[in-house]
């Protein structure tokens, strides 16, 4: 409850650290100042998804929501909810 609660009141923060590792910008999906590459990051998700989708299991400190799959229009949904924020 708590944990989650501060992990969702410092969601930006949390995204933008990670984004400023170094292996994030090696991997061409972050950079110095905490900004995300989405377009690399959607076209990458996008690759990896088969015909079938992409099942994921969602879990957060240690918590268990249950597996949800993805499809490739899923990305460009959710990547347009992004862009669209």
């Amino acid at each position: 409850g708590m944990v989650m609660t501060l992990a969702i009141a410092n969601m930006d923060k949390i995204v933008r650290t990670g984004m400023q590792h170094p292996m994030a910008s090696l991997l061409g999906i972050g950079s110095a100042d905490g900004t995300i590459n989405l377009d690399a990051v959607a076209e990458a998700a996008k690759k990896n998804i088969g015909d079938e989708g992409l099942k994921v299991n969602l879990s957060l400190l240690g918590f268990t929501f249950g597996d949800v799959t993805f499809h490739r229009s899923d990305v460009d949904t959710l990547r347009s909810y992004i862009m669209n924020a």
